[in-house]
Formats: structure tokens, sequence, C-alpha cells
């Protein structure tokens, strides 16, 4: 009997330890933005409240690159997008004048460890695919101009793993274990 029991037990485990994944796409196209991207996707619009902040980005209307009609540029030499709850991943298009790094930290607002940096040359109007590779949870990702302003970025998709069912089902299956073992020793 236990030994089935067990079996049920870690049978559920597996079940449930698989997190899925939660993402966020940002392709800075949505009805109501204006000239400066800010909090835009973090509360100041119900429809897009995403917990994504953007520091130091404006939006470029109609700029003509691959994934019009809208992307944001930092306006600076530096942006930075933070978002509060983490991701552990990131991909987005990107177009820039002269060579720039996308660096991804532990820590809002750029602080925190470093976990990956990506640099890159592209065309500014002719967008390609990039991502930063790292491994652990992030919330921050800062494009650094490298001295020259107007780093473009577009179709921005944060991914991040989503761990509860694994949690309940570890927790489930810890209880199911402990409820059998105290079953066997009255028995």
């Amino acid at each position: 009997m236990f030994k089935k029991f067990a079996l049920v037990a870690v049978a559920a485990l597996a079940l449930c330890s698989q997190a899925q994944a939660s993402s966020v796409s940002i392709n800075f196209d949505d009805t109501g933005i204006t000239s400066t991207v800010g909090s835009f996707y973090n509360g100041a619009n119900a429809a897009t409240n995403y917990g994504v902040g953007f520091d130091g980005f404006d939006v470029a209307f109609g700029f003509g690159e691959s994934s019009a009609p809208n992307l944001a540029y930092v306006s600076g030499l530096q942006g930075t997008i933070d978002v509060a709850a983490g991701f552990t991943s990131v991909a987005f298009t990107y177009g820039n004048f002269t060579a720039g790094s996308y660096s991804v930290y532990s820590g809002l607002d750029g602080t925190g460890t470093l976990l990956g940096t990506a640099t890159y040359l592209g065309d500014p109007f002719e967008f390609q695919a990039g991502s930063v590779a790292f491994s652990g949870l992030a919330h921050s990702l800062v494009l650094d101009a490298a001295g020259v302003a107007q780093m473009g970025i577009d179709d921005l998709v944060l991914t991040s793993a989503v761990p509860e069912p694994g949690s309940l089902g570890l927790m489930l299956a810890g209880l199911a274990v402990v409820g059998a073992t105290v079953r066997r020793r009255k028995a």
C-alpha cells in the first residue's frame, strides 16, 4: 500500500513540477502611447499594465523599420527597462546607428549582478532579431549606446518561469509522504 501511494505521489510531483512560462510581448504599437514610453506598460494605461517600466526611451512613430509602425529608442546614451516581477529570458528586434550593448542585471535600474551582455551592430532602418543569453532571474535590461544615442528596440518579449505549479506539487507530494508514513506507523 505504501509503495503504491509513494508512486502516485511521485507521479503527481513529476506532472506538477514542470514550470510554466509567462511571456509579455511589447511592440510599442498600442493605442494611446505617446512620445515617451515611461510607465505606459507599468500601470499608466490599464490595458497595457504589464509591470514593465522604461527609463530613457522615446517612441518613434512610422520610422520605417521592418517592424513598423512604431519602435522605442534610447533618447540619450542609456536606457533601462525594469521588470519588478523579473524575467528569465529576453528577445527583441534591434536597430542601432553604432555598436550598442544590451545587458541584463539581477536588480532593478541596472543594479545587482550582471547576468549577461550582448553587443550588436545593426542597421537602424532594417531591424534584426536579438537576445541576451543569461541564467537566473533578471529584473532589468540596460541598453548602452556606447557614446552615440539612438539605439532602437522593438518586438520585446520578456519571459519568466512561473514555479507555482511545481511548488504546489512538491508541497502536496511531501504532505502525501508524511501522511502515508503516519498511517503506516499506526497500522
